[in-house]
């Protein structure tokens, strides 16, 4: 299995959903692996019905380790985004998540 770049808008665990769901095989998702694993399904399911921040953290960190043990899929490779600047450009705070929405705050220095 491959899978394509993954960048920005995925700050959320409920990531997992979109990736790995029995209900996330194309064209509803992207478990493209066809991955079907019925405790990983009803931990996403829990966690993204979850308003309470700890139950989703505990649904959360038992599906990371269903899918680090089961490797749905492997990652060949990891982009390592880069940021360069110079000094003139102030309040530069770049995401985690590689997106650039740090650019709306970013602002050349008087």
């Amino acid at each position: 299995m491959y899978t394509l770049r993954w960048q920005g808008g995925n700050e959320d665990p409920d990531i997992f959903r979109y990736a790995y769901h029995s209900n996330s095989v194309p064209p509803h998702g992207a478990n493209r692996g066809r991955y079907l694993n019925p405790v990983l399904d009803r931990l996403l399911d829990d966690a993204a019905k979850a308003s309470d921040q700890n139950v989703r953290k505990v649904d959360y960190e038992q599906a990371q380790q269903i899918i680090a043990r089961d490797l749905p899929a492997i990652n060949l490779w990891y982009l390592d985004t880069v940021l360069v600047h110079n000094r003139r450009l102030e309040n530069v705070h770049p995401s985690s998540s590689a997106n650039f929405d740090f650019l709306r705050t970013a602002r050349l220095a008087k």
